[in-house]
């Protein structure tokens, strides 16, 4: 409701320098001037605060002069919030888009690192050198941990979308979370009424969101408390479903609920946790075409709110991709020959090293061009082709091998650190070859090629012919 002028003697200021200097300036300067507009905050005597306009005008007599000050004070804390959303809305697309590109470049190099610790921890070493590469490989698979997160943060790929029940994603990530909740006194409230409509989202995607936020809730009590109490709630509101998560937690100062959603932004002790776990369920819940906002006070707790829209769209799943779950794995009677394509000349080499330790004719090549030429020369059984590399792209050598060699293109497997690009997205998304994202562990890349050159032998008959099926043997 608009505020009158005779309610704001019951206000106090709210005790921000930013506000209190600013408005002090303005209001000293419009008793020379009688015009006055601006925007800040206020408490109500309830604690709650709330945005106000104060706008003023002067009133002058005969000879000009301001004897007069009139004006008015607006409430306008729903728009304020509505333009401060949005505002970060684009500020977290912007940080998204940087992300994206940041994440590729780490890809490259850490791929690297976690396949040389890999192929190293496999050698017969001294116990110390051992564990110093254990604390490698372990740091290193805690970077692409990271890097995953923020190419989720940064992704604009469609998910994997179908109708789920709510009621049903809610208690499952209650579940998932029970045993935390047990071991820390977190006592659960659920209060999901039954025979809400079906949600269109991607179930993996969301249950992420709600133990980003469970997570975040049950830390928040603890912290406080050493304990603590968490409800959960969810209604319909026009064609949105709101799911609500209180916790009675320390609260959230003005200063920080602005910034929850930044990417590494974190009130947590260092080693607790990353900063990325609400800015990346930000970036799915926007995906979904949702919005994720908290609301709290200093003292009195905290609740999340996930917004998501109903939607009548029909299923739809991400083609392009190949779980390693539906492989069949068959084991290699003979020693195949595979190319890899690669810019990053230190993963070409592990590759090489890593193929040949599993008994694998191998070849490389740094750009599209050198392999081109290679092919030209050999039947290769199956070919690792990067999709961002310098010259001649891998998107430009698939589109050249489809056209010279229909029946070789089903022998590619794309590895790439490039999934968020639109490009990239846009060639993988009509295509049905295997994807790779870096980085990798070499066991789920080989899993990859056997279950494709096996696949190919099944369709051809060839299982057993080696000569027939043109492989090379290394003696």
């Amino acid at each position: 409701p608009d505020l009158s002028l005779t309610k704001v003697s019951h206000f106090c200021w709210l005790p921000t320098p930013e506000d209190v200097e600013r408005v002090d300036r303005a209001l000293e300067l419009s008793y020379h001037t009688g015009e006055l507009d601006e925007e800040f905050r206020i408490f109500l005597e309830d604690g709650s605060t709330r945005w106000i306009s104060d706008r003023g005008f002067p009133i002058r007599n005969e000879q000009g002069e301001v004897y007069r000050m009139g004006g008015f004070v607006e409430d306008i804390t729903e728009r304020k919030e509505a333009d401060l959303r949005m505002a970060e809305s684009a500020r977290l697309a912007s940080i998204g888009e940087l992300s994206a590109g940041v994440a590729h470049e780490i890809n490259n190099p850490l791929t690297s690192i976690v396949l040389y610790s890999q192929m190293l921890l496999d050698e017969d070493l001294p116990d110390s050198v051992h564990k110093d590469l254990q604390v490698i490989s372990s740091q290193a698979y805690r970077a692409a941990k990271i890097v995953r997160n923020l190419l989720q943060f940064a992704r604009k790929s469609a998910p994997d979308i179908r109708p789920h029940s709510i009621e049903q994603l809610v208690r499952r990530s209650l579940e998932m979370k029970s045993h935390e909740f047990n071991v820390n006194s977190i006592t659960v409230v659920e209060k999901i009424p039954a025979g809400l409509p079906l949600i269109e989202v991607d179930k993996h995607l969301i249950l992420q969101v709600l133990l980003n936020v469970l997570t975040n809730a049950e830390q928040a009590c603890v912290s406080a408390h050493g304990k603590g109490n968490i409800t959960v709630t969810a209604s319909t509101d026009g064609d949105l479903i709101d799911i609500m998560i209180q916790n009675d937690g320390p609260g959230i100062s003005p200063d920080q609920l602005a910034k929850i959603f930044q990417p590494f932004y974190t009130t947590k002790e260092p080693g607790v946790g990353t900063g990325l776990g609400l800015s990346v369920s930000h970036g799915i819940v926007s995906q979904h075409g949702g919005n994720i906002w908290a609301e709290s006070d200093l003292g009195a707790g905290a609740t999340f709110h996930i917004e998501l829209p109903l939607t009548d769209g029909a299923n739809s799943t991400t083609p392009g991709s190949v779980s390693l779950s539906q492989l069949v794995i068959h084991p290699i009677s003979t020693t195949s020959h595979v190319l890899g394509v690669d810019d990053e000349p230190d993963l070409r080499a592990v590759l090489v090293r890593q193929f040949e330790l599993s008994r694998y004719n191998v070849d490389h090549a740094g750009d599209g061009e050198e392999a081109w030429r290679k092919l030209q020369i050999m039947d290769y059984d199956c070919v690792l082709l990067d999709i961002r590399m310098p010259g001649m792209s891998g998107q430009e050598l698939y589109e050249r091998i489809a056209d010279s060699n229909p029946e070789m293109v089903d022998r590619i497997i794309f590895i790439t650190g490039d999934t968020v690009n639109r490009n990239t997205e846009r060639l993988l998304g009509k295509l049905t070859n295997p994807v790779l994202s870096k980085p990798f562990d070499f066991r789920e890349l080989e899993q990859l090629v056997v279950s494709l050159i096996n696949r190919r032998k099944d369709n051809s008959g060839l299982r057993n012919d080696p000569v027939g099926s043109g492989l090379h043997l290394i003696n």
